[in-house]
């Protein structure tokens, strides 16, 4: 116990590693209330809408900014 803030990180660390699946498995439970929800109103047409959009939402986190090297000015 050289310092508390090492273990504090440490236990931070290990908790989120270990609730991670329930976080993706809470994820994955609200997206199908939200299928649900649109297909008993019946908005079928809509399906190809909320499926891109899930799919823009977690791409978009996971993609990020392509690689530009910042060597050369803007305006140059």
């Amino acid at each position: 116990m050289r310092n508390l803030r090492y273990w504090a990180s440490g236990v931070l660390v290990a908790a989120l590693i270990l609730l991670g699946p329930i976080f993706a498995f809470v994820l994955v439970v609200a997206a199908e209330m939200l299928m649900d929800l649109v297909a008993n109103a019946g908005a079928t047409v809509i399906w190809p809408v909320v499926a891109g959009a899930m799919t823009w939402v977690l791409l978009r986190k996971i993609g990020g900014q392509p690689y530009r090297p910042q060597w050369r000015s803007e305006r140059a």
